[in-house]
């Protein structure tokens, strides 16, 4: 099987807000969480599913680092396109 290209998509400023907002959300049932287990007296939580919480967080960093970079790359001038794909910007990089 063939290497899968990764091409752009365009994100709004409404985009990237409803992103932040979700977020936002989860850090406030974490922080909530945290706090609920102080106030019990309670060490730890068994939970399920933490290889993708683990996963997706990292695919979030990832995410936010690349946005970076397209910002970057447009203040320069260059922005990404529609036909902007991650191996030609690996190859050029």
């Amino acid at each position: 099987m063939g290497k899968q290209t990764q091409k752009t998509e365009k994100f709004g400023e409404q985009d990237l807000r409803a992103i932040e907002q979700r977020l936002e959300r989860v850090c406030a049932r974490l922080l909530a969480l945290r706090n609920s287990m102080a106030e019990a007296d309670i060490d730890a939580l068994w939970l399920f599913n933490s290889p993708s919480m683990r996963l997706g967080c990292q695919n979030v960093e990832r995410f936010s680092i690349a946005s970076e970079a397209a910002l970057d790359a447009a203040l320069r001038g260059q922005p990404y396109g529609p036909d902007t794909t991650k191996s030609a910007l690996d190859e050029h990089g």
